[in-house]
């Protein structure tokens, strides 16, 4: 263990005594005036924690029952609602062997977690333990995290509308699923810091507004991903049409997915740039999007005589419709984060 320095005690009343702490190490917890810290002694050894729950907080457990979730999805929801919530340790009872369908749920729902994994299990009983160290994490960080497999996803399909096969396809759906594992740890994190305001602020998310903020903006761009391997779906299909959509439709399509990556870029940008000016320009970028959109969706209808072909085109322009919507929010939180302090536009008293 480091020993930072040597203090002398003082005398506070008529039998407290007291040291400070040494500047160095509470900017690195993050501690400021008025927050708690934890006191822990051990023999003749007295070790000081930020927060109010120290450094190592005694595990939070839970059960489900895992014969009462019986209906479709409802234990993957229980066990990835559990991760989220903060849990460590999740045990999945049940009083006779899990059936096929809860089992397969089971590892569906591990699969959408990071940092977690089956320790234990057995035909009536499994154990989840999350291995997740939180300070580790900052939720800028994870949002980036979640932009850059964004980007990536988005190149993909701009270099592969022409020629998409089923690779291509399966590896923009690995990339969805990523962004979903990184964005339920997102929402532990950001649950985790409403509850502890020393983690908060360790994890750059230092008032409500910026929890609250940061779940919908890191929910919109999991929404985006989804929308992402929907389009890759699509294109997929239209490599499989026995008529090929037309060369015009498909060169509207890759300009669509080209400014699709401008406004995605424009928007998660302006989240976390804190200026009013860039926030407000991006719905310039949105409605510039959206109607181009409606132009491609008309020409679809117009010249695609395939059902299958113009149901495919157009099922992939309303994903992007759809993304349009989801930076429209961003921006909204982009805005709201901007006016939490004074600027040349807007000043606070």
């Amino acid at each position: 263990m480091e020993v930072l320095e040597v203090r002398k005690t003082q005398k506070v009343g008529h039998s407290t005594l007291s040291i400070t702490l040494p500047k160095k190490w509470t900017s690195e917890v993050g501690l400021k005036r008025g927050d708690a810290v934890t006191l822990r002694s051990e023999g003749r050894i007295l070790s000081v924690y930020p927060g109010s729950t120290g450094v190592e907080p005694a595990t939070r457990d839970c059960t489900i029952d895992g014969e009462e979730c019986r209906e479709p999805g409802m234990l993957y929801q229980a066990i990835v609602g559990s991760y989220m919530m903060g849990f460590d340790s999740i045990t999945v009872e049940s009083k006779r062997p899990l059936s096929v369908a809860s089992t397969e749920n089971l590892h569906q729902a591990v699969q959408s977690l990071l940092g977690a994994g089956i320790v234990e299990q057995h035909p009536n009983r499994v154990v989840i333990q999350n291995f997740i160290d939180p300070s580790k994490f900052s939720i800028p960080l994870l949002a980036k995290r979640l932009h850059t497999l964004l980007d990536s996803m988005l190149r993909t399909l701009i270099d592969n509308v022409y020629r998409m096969d089923a690779q291509v396809a399966t590896d923009i759906g690995r990339s969805k699923m990523e962004a979903a594992r990184v964005y339920n740890l997102i929402v532990r994190q950001l649950l985790s810091g409403i509850q502890d305001r020393s983690a908060a602020r360790r994890m750059e998310v230092d008032s409500p507004t910026i929890i609250v903020g940061g779940r919908v903006v890191c929910r919109n761009l999991a929404a985006i991903a989804e929308c992402l391997e929907n389009i890759a779906n699509a294109l997929l299909g239209l490599a499989s049409s026995k008529k090929p959509p037309s060369k015009k439709n498909l060169e509207a399509l890759t300009e669509l997915l080209t400014n699709t990556r401008v406004a995605v870029e424009k928007g998660y940008g302006a989240v976390y740039a804190g200026d009013f000016l860039q926030a407000s320009l991006v719905s310039k970028g949105v409605q510039a999007l959206e109607a181009a959109a409606v132009e491609a969706w008309s020409a679809v209808q117009k010249t695609e005589k395939d059902p299958r072909v113009s149901s495919l085109l157009t099922f992939a322009i309303a994903e992007i419709r759809d993304i349009a919507k989801f930076v429209e929010g961003m921006r909204e939180i982009a805005v709201n984060h901007s006016l939490l302090k004074s600027s040349r536009y807007v000043d606070i008293h």
